[in-house]
């Protein structure tokens, strides 16, 4: 899946988005990431094997939040259904 495009530098690219969670990383693409559960309410982190540091977690987490339409659209328009 394309990066998202975010406001100033990135510093994450969304690797993969399943129905309900996105694995990021720091940079380039890369095997290990943190991954986000995308509920309604709430963006929940499960696990940060890529060792993201906690103030860019927060913008992750914040920019999933705020862009959440975007990246479930742009993921049914890459994976389809």
């Amino acid at each position: 899946m394309p990066s998202m495009p975010m406001e100033r530098k990135p510093i994450c690219n969304i690797l993969t988005l399943s129905k309900y969670n996105a694995h990021v990383c720091k940079g380039a693409p890369s095997k290990v990431s943190a991954k986000f559960w995308i509920k309604d309410d709430e963006i929940i982190m499960e696990h940060n094997d890529a060792q993201i540091p906690a103030k860019d977690l927060k913008k992750i987490q914040m920019y999933i939040s705020l862009n959440k339409k975007d990246i479930i659209y742009e993921w049914f328009r890459h994976f389809g259904q």
